[in-house]
Order: structure tokens, then C-alpha cells, then sequence
């Protein structure tokens, strides 16, 4: 049972006092956070540091050879500017998108991130994670917007 309720950023990172979860398993993940802009909005991004698509590194403007983010982070200090090779096309959400599009990322800095594995007990049923965020958006619809 949660003892200290908590609310995050997106609906997985809410947890209400008094709710009572299953979980299967915890797990930790190293990741870094970047900074992008796209429209004259900055946006933050989560990155796993183990993320397999190589970067290159921007130093003084000249854009470097490509590499693995964790290499990328082993050798250079943060803050560190990367940008993705250009003329490649990734898979994002089984659409493709051009690198040539991606801005230029600033990497600021790393986090251990934890993950809890689990479902929901509510009103005596369990509940997956799809189920639990329709039951949420019915009990509470202020948190989601």
C-alpha cells in the first residue's frame, strides 16, 4: 500500500496515498536527459544511456564522428551537444523520420531512473494499465490535463 502519495509529470508517476499496487519487480535503468527546440519551444527528453542509435558530438560547431550514447558520455563532460547523423531515416512510431529534421540535442545530465512493475488495486479488482488510466480519468479528471 502506498503510504505517501505522489504526483508526476505523466499518468504512470501518480500514486494516490492509500492505493494498494502488486508489484512483480523493480528495475533501474541509466538514462540522460536532453534539451531540444522545435518551434521556439524547448522540449525535455529522457534517454537511456544504452540507446543504440549512434550520436555525433558537437563541439565549437563542427559536428564529429558518430558514436554510442554511453561512449559519447564516458568521454565528454556534460553539458554536451549531439545531433544524429545526418541523411538516415528512424523508425518512430512505424513512421520514419528523417534525421535532417531532428534538432540538435543538449545533454545535461544523467539520472538513475527506477521503474516499479506492477498493477493497480482498485475497488477490489486489478487493473492494468490501460484499465487503470480509463478508472483514473473517471475518478479524478483534473489530473490528466
Amino acid at each position: 500500500m502506498v503510504t505517501q502519495g505522489f504526483h508526476g509529470d505523466i499518468i504512470e508517476d501518480i500514486f494516490d496515498r492509500g492505493q494498494v499496487m502488486v508489484l512483480c519487480a523493480i528495475s533501474r535503468q541509466n538514462r540522460v536527459v536532453g534539451i531540444f527546440t522545435i518551434g521556439g519551444h524547448s522540449k525535455l527528453m529522457s534517454i537511456p544511456e544504452e540507446y543504440t542509435e549512434k550520436l555525433c558530438i558537437i563541439k565549437r560547431g563542427i559536428v564529429t564522428k558518430e558514436d554510442q550514447l554511453y561512449k559519447i558520455l564516458r568521454n565528454n563532460p556534460l553539458p554536451t551537444w549531439v545531433e544524429f547523423p545526418r541523411d538516415r531515416v528512424l523508425t518512430v512510431d512505424n513512421r520514419g523520420m528523417n534525421t535532417n529534421h531532428i534538432p540538435p540535442i543538449e545533454l545535461t545530465k544523467r539520472f538513475d531512473e527506477v521503474y516499479l512493475l506492477g498493477n493497480t488495486i482498485l475497488d477490489g479488482k486489478r487493473y492494468t494499465k490501460t484499465q487503470y488510466e480509463r478508472r483514473l480519468k473517471v475518478l479524478k479528471p483534473g489530473i490528466l490535463y
